[in-house]
């Protein structure tokens, strides 16, 4: 009997002795998402996008005129690029006639960044074919030699769930493969 008391002892002061499972809690976001699913990030981009290509066509129709217009679309470091881009429009005297329109819209990521932030980027197709470039005296001067149709790459940054609302980070060309034959 003393063995096995002096045993009981000797497991009680090692620590074997069988502790009650701990339940570990399940984990919880610390923000909430700011799009449901990848469905509704693409259509949010879509959406934003649609509304971005209609203010950037009434300036170019406006031959460049209140650039800062496109401001509430895009991020802070974009829209230097996007009124660099709209100065082009004023200096020659040029205008738009037409709209653009775009397609094969495809996301190609959605990510939840801390601070409750999201990163949509999205692959699409930019149609200009029904847009003319008019100089002053009113004529044509689209070169012939401009692609009707481009493939871009185009990233959306969103504040919160709270402020789903999507404005481009930055837009280039897309330089793979050009998915808008």
């Amino acid at each position: 009997m003393l063995p096995a008391i002096v045993m009981a002892a000797v497991l009680v002061l090692a620590g074997c002795t069988p502790t009650p499972p701990s339940v570990t809690p399940e984990p919880v976001p610390s923000s909430t998402p700011v799009f449901a699913s990848d469905e509704d990030a693409l259509a949010a981009a879509t959406a934003a996008y649609a509304k971005y290509l209609e203010v950037s066509d009434q300036i170019t129709a406006d031959g460049g005129k209140s650039p800062d217009r496109i401001a509430k679309f895009v991020t802070s470091n974009q829209l230097v690029h996007e009124l660099d881009g709209f100065k082009q429009w004023s200096e020659p005297d040029d205008s738009s006639v037409g709209s653009s329109q775009f397609d094969t819209v495809s996301l190609q990521r959605y990510d939840d960044i801390a601070g409750g932030k999201s990163v949509v980027v999205v692959y699409l197709c930019v149609d200009v074919s029904a847009v003319r470039i008019m100089n002053a005296a009113g004529t044509d001067v689209t070169p012939a030699t401009r692609p009707n149709r481009y493939p871009l790459e185009v990233e959306f940054d969103a504040n919160s769930a709270a402020d789903p609302e999507l404005v481009i980070s930055r837009s280039e060309p897309w330089s793979g493969n050009n998915f808008c034959q």
